[in-house]
């Protein structure tokens, strides 16, 4: 680890996105720890992860995306990405409806459970929407400063406003889940740090204070049961995960600090573990006569987390074996991804 360490002056000065193995492990451990978020007791301290990972993860999701990939415009964009993750999507979306509906009926569907989809699968559609404003900054030629500012602002409503809210109490109810919006700060930030817009290096020990301290502040107030005063805690939240950002994109992308062969399944076939892994999890707190997930303390929640992430990763293996449920199911449209 000291090496690691070592190297972080040296990473200061070097080309950001040319190597990037460290980014591998990071997104498999990202998707392990979303995994433990969803299958933990709602009210248990551990919940504290949601105010880290999505952010990060989010930030990673924009870093993949270079400029070069709107060359041939949008709409060539999404054809590619169409059968890659929209058609996983959508066919998720399916299988989630039974769950979304389990003791209502189906007559009450409407356009709210287009809007705001069974709780996870909010992620492709913040994807596309994070997407879209990269794209217009590039053809547009907008200042991402400006673009920074605007979507830091639209961060923080959502923040203040809306993160604790029902759907059905919110204003501008119908501009769907507003979890699409709350993180584009986070997939800009990634992009414009990948494609060189933003060039600041800040210097890696400053940074990992700045993060600590930040992180701190956050878990005071959580002790002090006021992480619902989001006015007060959305300033720690933005200096916490954007310091993150640079230093998790900066710092740790480059190094290959990990070779450790589930995380990387879980990194090459996240998309469908991160779609699929609520299935366990529902199951489980069923069986267990816990549907609010309220009530079990946290070693259940562990052994929950622990079965689901194994029952999911042997779910997502086996669906690689056959190629239609490989290329549609799960999107990996390259032959023999998995081999």
């Amino acid at each position: 680890m000291i090496k690691y360490f070592k190297q972080f002056k040296t990473l200061q000065q070097a080309e950001i996105g040319s190597y990037s193995p460290g980014l591998n492990a990071i997104k498999g451990l990202l998707v392990i720890i979303v995994i433990f978020g969803h299958a933990i007791n709602i009210t248990s301290k551990f919940q504290t992860v949601y105010f880290f990972h999505m952010p990060l993860f989010l930030s990673i999701s924009g870093f993949l995306v270079k400029k070069s990939a709107f060359d041939d415009g949008i709409f060539a964009y999404f054809k590619k990405f169409f059968n890659r993750a929209i058609i996983p999507w959508l066919i998720a979306f399916v299988v989630f409806i039974p769950i979304a509906f389990y003791n209502k009926s189906f007559a009450t569907f409407s356009v709210k459970d287009i809007l705001y989809p069974y709780y996870h699968l909010w992620y492709i559609p913040a994807y596309i929407l994070g997407v879209c404003v990269c794209f217009l900054a590039v053809k547009y030629k907008i200042p991402y400063w400006l673009v920074l500012i605007v979507l830091v602002f639209i961060s923080c409503c959502w923040f203040i406003i809306y993160s604790d809210s029902s759907p059905d109490n919110l204003p501008l109810f119908y501009l769907g889940e507003k979890r699409i919006y709350g993180y584009l700060t986070f997939f800009f930030l990634g992009f414009a740090i990948r494609n060189k817009e933003i060039k600041w290096r800040p210097n890696p020990y400053i940074l990992m204070v700045i993060i600590s301290l930040a992180g701190l502040v956050i878990l005071a107030f959580i002790a002090k049961h006021m992480q619902s005063n989001g006015t007060l805690l959305v300033t720690p939240y933005l200096i916490c995960n954007i310091g993150l950002v640079f230093f998790t994109l900066i710092y740790l992308s480059s190094q290959n600090w990990t070779d450790n062969k589930f995380i990387h399944f879980v990194n090459n076939q996240s998309l469908g573990i991160y779609l699929y892994h609520p299935l366990f999890i529902f199951l489980a707190y069923q069986f267990l006569n816990d549907p609010q997930m309220n009530k079990l303390n946290d070693l259940y929640g562990t052994i929950i987390f622990i079965l689901s992430t194994l029952l999911s990763a042997a779910l997502i293996w086996l669906l690689t074996q056959f190629d239609i449920t490989n290329r549609y199911v799960l999107g990996n449209i390259k032959k023999n991804i998995n081999k």
